[in-house]
């Protein structure tokens, strides 16, 4: 993340919405400032070099906003290719005291070009500016260019600098450039078309890269191809392939789950085939770093998968991301840029295609774990509610997100799902044969209808109505959940209660394979027998194709029929009657109402409103938010050795609006009460330093009583033994204005001291995802006390209670907040370092207490005893199950893998056992041939097991 300030007049708005800011990158935070200033654009007018001494005013501030940090400053009429960040951050990295970083102004000379230029903001690069300031005071006709170029080779060393690498091309430059470019500056214009020059310019990267182009990144855990048949993967398939067909279009697809499915020709992956075949980048998850190397608390499955997702994203350009429900993939990318970290310009969506919850409820289960379930649910809705728009299939799936109370975005459409043209397999308008087959159409588990379509089999069977059924077929993917299996139920099912009836399972089929196989069985009847459905691809193909379908009225799938004479309610009794009127041919004709053309018109409209979105987000990005004057509160008792550290940390602080004030509370440690002294005399010319003390109350008593000290509207509060990261209280700040919250946490990397080596070792990553108030009770996901939150919003929650002896106070607060209706949001970057050492607070306190302090404020809002005797019990429960899996006894994860794979391991088991029989009937045979041998042999073992051989 690299903070890039800009600033133009509306002369040259034009250049920075269609130019400049489609190039950034998604980790650039762009500062954007249209000055009030009137003029064609010319630079060499007086308006225009009124706008340039209004820059360097604008530059000067920014060197005391950003103190110690490295920003960029940039022109707007530049097209930018690529992440320049890292490579500004090396060449700063190399030389400590390098200043500044400029283009150089043509290959051929030494001057250089202050259009775009990096520094690390200080002392010597304020001066700098403030000098150029002077001299073009001192000289009216000058623009900075010239004047810079003077300071830079002047006798006077005012900053030490260096040049860009020349792939930062100006128009000046020898044209065509000879390296790739990493920028582009269309900086040799003159006169009142000065505009119009610098478009033509740009016309002619076209060869280099087409800036306008509209890239898009498709999100998504499934896809037809590399992974088994879903309806999210059938979605994505479809979707992608009708983007990449739009003119101006770019598209990647973003896998996020392990691919399942091999290429079939050796040698050849899914990526190429998309390539070439599709015109889509695949991109496979599985193949990209994640966002941390260790991650300590909130480490389930679907938590680390969307960090990676963001670590993947944040280094993009992409224009527009689409994101699906399902496991919340796109989780720490929204909420990175609620918190104001990055994607700016970006526009994103997510698409209902049916949420853990939603399949849950169809699934008829409850969750293995229900605090994973808690956070799952709540990631799923924060990105339906943080999007720019809402996707939905049908009008069900939106309904049921409402039902839920879940907040949606304020846009929202239906789509329903795109396919691509199906020839019909039977002839429209004419009667259909008397079916000879049947076949369930749709994945084997109970969301699918599976139990009650056996069920409705085995009445039909019971009264002869399937007397002419030549074969039963099941097509669809295998079901595994703990103790079902879904093709073991129904073989044990029906040849158990259909005795006779022909049937076989198909559970390994593809998409395009599944549409293979119904081509060829048009005749038969097709059900699609759904509990709930969000639109039901199934159902989709078979009207697409005029087979011969029935369908119950589950979720959605009424939406897809223009009557209900071919819909029955999900229920076994229901289902067989309508299947005995469809295989004696007394239904009508399905008529459908999904059209594959209004599904297109309306993914278009889709692509429409993006592209709409991103240029109001251009335009937003005019607006520069506030920045709020904040008050950094640390309470100290006796953690003198780790003060020194923390203040240093604090005032090197890249931002600018903030005074710090520290509190003994009362230390007893001679050492501590010496090094708070001393500390207070070095801060002492620091006007943003204050030092109280106060006899010894207490953690709590010591942060409320420095929260009434601050003078600030905006409070942070620092423990006196952590270190915070040089871009904290700017990240926090920017948080806060941006989303509009009333508290904002943060992550956190955790780090022991080694007194041994001097050394400090990392430990994890603490990653709060937010107001979970669900599994607020069982774990902390709201984050550490090293918050930033409204001084008016802290004293109307009261403080910090004072518990004696007990910790979790900041987990106690910050649910107390969240269940008062108070806004929280997370940056989810790590800004703080935590010091885990043996004198903490936690780890000084009674575990039972301090974790009944963290239910108080549940209590408080529940009320009825019994529902505090509920939620007593759930928390001892939930305790012991996390203790028995760190130790290794329990592992859900580890256990559900288990059961996926157990048609595979009793396959394993069934060789075992065939091979057991064949060595029997080799004993018995060598027994009865020779009887000797065999006495021999057997001793020759028992004598190898007394020695201990296998």
């Amino acid at each position: 993340m690299i903070h890039l300030y800009c600033c133009y007049t509306e002369a040259h708005a034009v250049l920075f919405r269609e130019y400049f800011v489609p190039s950034l990158s998604n980790n650039v935070l762009v500062h954007a400032l249209r000055l009030d200033i009137a003029g064609p654009g010319d630079f060499l007018s007086n308006e225009f070099l009124d706008c340039i001494r209004r820059k360097i005013d604008l530059i000067i501030d920014s060197v005391d906003r950003h103190a110690g940090d490295i920003i960029v400053w940039s022109d707007i009429d530049i097209v930018l290719f690529g992440d320049f960040e890292p490579e500004v951050r090396k060449l700063f990295d190399k030389r400590p005291d390098l200043d500044m970083v400029l283009q150089r102004e043509g290959k051929h000379t030494s001057d250089v070009n202050s259009g775009f230029f990096a520094m690390r903001c200080g002392p010597r690069a304020r001066r700098f500016f403030e000098r150029v300031k002077e001299t073009m005071l001192a000289n009216p006709e000058k623009n900075e260019q010239p004047v810079v170029n003077e300071l830079l080779f002047g006798d006077e060393d005012l900053v030490t600098w260096d040049y860009l690498p020349l792939w930062y091309v100006a128009r000046s430059h020898n044209w065509p450039p000879e390296t790739p470019m990493r920028l582009y500056h269309a900086n040799c214009t003159a006169g009142a078309d000065g505009i119009r020059q610098k478009r033509i310019q740009f016309a002619d990267l076209k060869e280099y890269q087409d800036y306008a182009t509209v890239k898009v990144c498709l999100v998504t855990p499934e896809l037809v191809g590399p992974r088994r048949n879903s309806g999210i993967g059938t979605h994505a398939f479809y979707y992608s392939r009708h983007l990449a067909r739009q003119p101006g279009h770019e598209v990647t697809v973003l896998l996020t789950a392990e691919q399942t499915v091999p290429y079939p020709e050796e040698g050849v992956g899914w990526e190429k085939h998309f390539r070439e075949e599709h015109n889509i980048r695949l991109v496979r998850l599985q193949n990209e770093p994640p966002l941390y190397d260790q991650v300590g608390w909130f480490n389930q499955w679907f938590s680390l998968r969307s960090q990676q997702v963001y670590a993947w994203l944040r280094n993009k350009n992409f224009d527009i991301v689409h994101f699906q429900d399902l496991n919340a993939d796109g989780f720490f990318t929204l909420q990175a840029r609620e918190t104001g970290v990055g994607f700016q310009k970006c526009a994103m969506t997510v698409t209902v295609n049916g949420p853990n919850l939603w399949a849950r409820q169809g699934m008829k289960q409850f969750a293995d774990s229900p605090v994973d379930d808690a956070l799952i649910n709540f990631c799923e809705s924060y990105c339906l509610a943080k999007a720019d728009m809402v996707l939905a299939p049908s009008e069900f799936a939106l309904q049921w997100c409402r039902d839920q109370g879940w907040p949606l975005a304020e846009r929202q459409q239906v789509a329903p799902y795109l396919i691509e043209k199906l020839e019909p397999v039977n002839q429209p308008g004419q009667p259909y044969a008397k079916p000879r087959e049947i076949v369930f159409f749709g994945r084997l588990e109970t969301r699918k209808g599976l139990l009650i379509f056996l069920k409705a089999i085995k009445r039909l069977h019971s009264e002869g109505k399937l007397n002419d059924i030549e074969r039963l077929w099941l097509i669809g993917g295998n079901a595994f959940h703990l103790e079902f299996d879904s093709r073991e139920i129904i073989y044990e099912f029906l040849t158990k209660e259909t005795p006779g009836l022909p049937f076989t399972v198909e559970a390994y089929l593809d998409h395009h394979a599944c549409l293979d196989f119904l081509r060829k069985h048009h005749e038969a009847l097709v059900v699609t027998p759904s509990l709930t459905e969000t639109l039901g691809y199934t159902v989709i193909e078979s009207l697409e194709l005029n087979l011969n379908i029935i369908a119950t009225k589950g979720g959605a799938i009424p939406e897809l029929f223009e009557d209900a004479a071919r819909l029955c309610e999900p229920d076994a009794a229901s289902l067989a009657t309508l299947m005995g009127k469809a295989l004696d041919g007394e239904l009508p004709a399905p008529r459908k109402a999904y059209a594959p053309e209004k599904s297109l018109a309306a993914w278009q409209q889709v692509d429409e409103t993006c592209q709409a979105v991103i240029q109001e987000k251009i335009v937003a990005m005019e607006s520069l938010p506030g920045e709020p004057r904040i008050s950094v509160c640390i309470p100290h008792f006796n953690y003198g050795p780790y003060l020194r550290e923390q203040l240093s940390s604090l005032a090197a602080q890249t931002y600018a609006s903030f005074d710090v004030v520290v509190l003994d509370d009362g230390s007893t440690e001679t050492e501590s009460q010496e090094i708070f002294a001393q500390l207070e005399k070095e801060y002492a010319a620091d006007e943003r330093f204050r030092f109280i003390k106060q006899d010894n109350a207490g953690l709590c008593a010591a942060r409320n009583r420095l929260a009434k000290e601050a003078k600030a509207d905006y409070i942070v509060f620092c423990d006196a033994d952590n270190i915070s990261e040089p871009g904290m209280l700017s990240a926090l700040a920017r948080a806060i204005v941006v989303s509009g919250a009333d508290c904002v946490t943060c992550h956190m990397s955790k780090f022991r001291d080694d007194p041994e080596s001097g050394r400090r070792k990392k430990l994890d990553v603490y990653t709060p995802l937010g107001p979970c108030l669900e599994a607020g009770p069982y774990c902390d996901p709201f984050g550490d006390a090293n918050f930033i939150i409204r001084k008016a919003v802290f004293e109307d929650l009261g403080g910090f209670r004072h518990v004696p002896q007990t910790a979790s106070e900041d987990w106690e607060f910050l649910a107390e907040l969240c269940l008062r209706g108070y806004k929280l949001e997370v940056v989810p970057l790590p800004l703080f370092a935590y010091r885990e050492h043996g004198e903490s607070n936690m780890r000084q306190t009674p575990f039972f207490d301090t974790r009944m302090r963290t239910l108080q404020p549940y209590f408080e809002r529940l009320g009825e005893s019994w529902q505090r005797r509920l939620l007593y019990n759930a928390v001892g429960t939930h305790e012991r199950q996390e203790a028995l899996r760190r130790c290794g006894i329990v592992d859900k994860y580890s256990q559900e893998e288990i059961m996926t794979h157990r048609a595979h391991i009793k396959s394993l088991q069934a060789d075992i056992e065939q091979a057991h029989r064949a060595r029997r009937t080799d004993r018995e045979a060598l027994r009865k041939a020779n009887p000797l041998l065999f006495g021999i042999l057997k001793w020759l073992a028992k004598r190898k097991q007394g020695k201990g051989d296998s």
